[in-house]
């Protein structure tokens, strides 16, 4: 952001700045200042939630029915509060939900928390030609008022990440964990490149031989009887195509790196 800044400045600076360019990095740094102090925020709100677990409070204010490609679709103002005991200070934010999203969060915690099954929550597809009026929004804002305070009076359900992204104001791609950035890829030929050159000889060179004199000239039959089904499997797995052919390039390699030659069948 520092250097996008920078670099406006710059090209402002100069004899004839190219408008286009300028009005592009201006955009983009309004952009990245919108960012920034949205993480700001997320960041500040997230702290004081973990750091109030359990004091919170949530309850609908209000609720509608807008219509949104021909299907009428029910949304609720939903208010997290926050009270500090001894203060005056009040921590206090508002989401607006659809109905769908109530059901999606009670979907994802009841995995976790199998009690919360038996937790009804309103559902249009009950309703004739699933028609929402005044009366269905009056019973459904009751339910779901029950469901957030059975949520946040609960000392695990209340720790939640779920709920609280559920209940954050914060833009959504703020609330999304990188899974797949984190996920850490083995691959079987690059962990083994990794060894020594002389790894696998020197599993044979640690067995004593005052280990073995008791067994006499039956040592190496007792090698072979182990050693031939492993061929003989190598040798199967050779033939293999189709999905199997993964598993063919990842043994070559292995042969590869152990004995530093190519194969010939």
């Amino acid at each position: 952001l520092e250097y996008k800044r920078q670099a406006l400045n710059s090209l402002c600076s100069s004899p004839k700045p190219d408008k286009k360019i300028v009005s592009k990095l201006k955009d983009e740094i309004s952009l990245m200042e919108r960012e920034h102090s949205d993480l700001q925020l997320h960041i500040e709100r997230t702290d004081c939630w973990c750091e109030n677990l359990g004091m919170w409070k949530a309850f609908i204010n209000t609720g509608e029915v807008i219509e949104e490609n021909g299907e009428q679709v029910p949304y609720y103002s939903v208010v997290v509060i926050l009270q500090e005991i001894g203060r005056v200070e009040v921590k206090e934010w508002t989401v607006v939900r659809k109905l769908n999203e109530f059901q999606s969060l009670h979907r994802k915690l009841s995995e976790c928390f199998p009690s919360l099954k038996k937790t009804q929550l309103p559902s249009l597809s009950k309703l004739p030609f699933k028609s929402a009026d005044q009366k269905f929004m009056e019973k459904s804002k009751n339910q779901l008022n029950n469901f957030l305070q059975k949520l946040l009076s609960d000392e695990r359900l209340c720790q939640s990440e779920a709920l609280y992204a559920f209940l954050s104001p914060s833009p959504e791609y703020l609330k999304i964990i990188d899974i797949q950035g984190k996920k850490s890829t083995f691959s079987l030929s690059s962990f083994l490149e990794r060894l020594p050159g002389d790894f696998f000889s020197h599993q044979e060179e640690e067995v004593e031989d005052d280990d073995l004199s008791d067994y006499g000239d039956d040592v190496d039959g007792k090698r072979d009887a182990l050693a031939e089904p492993c061929f003989m499997l190598i040798g199967e797995i050779f033939e293999l195509r189709g999905m199997f052919k993964w598993v063919r390039k990842t043994l070559i390699a292995l042969v590869q790196i152990t004995f530093g030659r190519t194969i010939n069948k």
